[in-house]
């Protein structure tokens, strides 16, 4: 599993999206993976989700110490999932990995004290 600095994952993201919203592919990932793209939800300034298809791995940051939660919800072929930080705003990012099928349309977006926000993003496994 590889480990994340909440720093350094909170900058690079915020500097993909101010270079013009959303990420929807990498070069690199799109030469290995076919149609698979890293995506990440617009930031937030309380928290930000995003899914790597190398693995189907799906992370969410809550960036804000306001008590309140930071999650994901995720969908695919009719599964429906939800990733959370359990530790607030502490380093450390929610985690999980799905065994999801090459090419699959998965979507996610933010919640924020179990409140949906937002449009959801596409990517592809």
């Amino acid at each position: 599993m590889k480990r994340f600095n909440r720093a350094a994952t909170i900058a690079a993201t915020s500097a993909v999206l101010a270079l013009g919203g959303v990420l929807t592919a990498l070069p690199a990932a799109a030469a290995e993976e076919g149609p698979a793209a890293t995506a990440v939800t617009p930031a937030a300034v309380w928290g930000v989700a995003w899914f790597e298809p190398y693995g189907e791995h799906f992370y969410v940051c809550d960036t804000d110490a306001d008590g309140k939660g930071v999650g994901a919800d995720i969908r695919w072929n009719g599964t429906t999932r939800h990733v959370g930080d359990a530790n607030g705003s502490k380093d450390g990012c929610g985690h999980k990995n799905y065994d999801i099928a090459e090419g699959t349309l998965v979507q996610f977006r933010l919640t924020w004290d179990d409140v949906p926000q937002g449009s959801w993003v596409n990517a592809y496994a």
